[in-house]
């Protein structure tokens, strides 16, 4: 388990590394009124005090830049990882229907920060239709390197091209993963639905 400056305005991602940045750092009162506009945030109430980003493992505060407008803003977001499945029995049920080389058994989600989350946005845009979970962890450390607080991630297009095509593998299996994962749950509710009509709970 997986436990600001941008070529243009309008691109979250910038096209090559190493471009000049000019960084600002909020003030303590700029934070303040960040985590304000953040009240109703589950996902930034429920990380707490200390959290970090999962990818990029920088906290509240240096996740936090000014953006277009000229005012402070950060969020938390979520993505998704996997865990390969390891049942001899569930694998042997799985490749009744989709023999593929990689099988994932179970998911979870973790929190990140909006730059971090706008780099598999880029992604789409790179190459389309490839979906939310086209790559993995390790793929997005690599993309950022060192990260720059108070700044978005610069990553390099042709980079991430190369990534999203060396993770087909992965995509491949997330997607055969979302497909078993939705014929279960339906599974699951006509069982329950029939077991709703017998006399006795069978």
């Amino acid at each position: 388990w997986s436990s600001d400056v941008c070529s243009s305005d309008l691109h979250p991602v910038a096209k090559r590394k190493g471009q000049p940045r000019r960084v600002v750092a909020p003030s303590t009162a700029d934070f303040a009124a960040v985590c304000t506009a953040n009240a109703a945030s589950r996902l930034w109430l429920r990380a707490g005090e200390d959290w970090i980003c999962a990818i990029c493992e920088r906290n509240k505060f240096e996740v936090t830049r000014r953006g277009n407008s000229g005012k402070f803003g950060a969020r938390i977001q979520q993505l998704r990882d996997f865990c390969v499945e390891g049942s001899p029995e569930s694998l042997a049920w799985r490749r009744r229907a989709h023999d593929i080389p990689l099988i994932f058994g179970a998911h979870q989600t973790y929190a990140v920060c909006q730059d971090c989350r706008s780099i598999v946005v880029e992604a789409g845009k790179v190459v389309p239709g490839i979906g939310e979970d086209a790559l993995r962890p390790a793929d997005l450390r690599a993309l950022i390197g060192q990260p720059t607080p108070h700044a978005r991630h610069q990553v390099d297009r042709a980079e991430l091209t190369e990534a999203v095509t060396a993770s087909a593998a992965w995509r491949s299996a997330a997607k055969d993963y979302w497909a078993h994962f939705n014929e279960a749950s339906d599974a699951q509710a006509s069982v329950a639905m029939f077991a709703r009509q017998l006399p006795m709970p069978r």
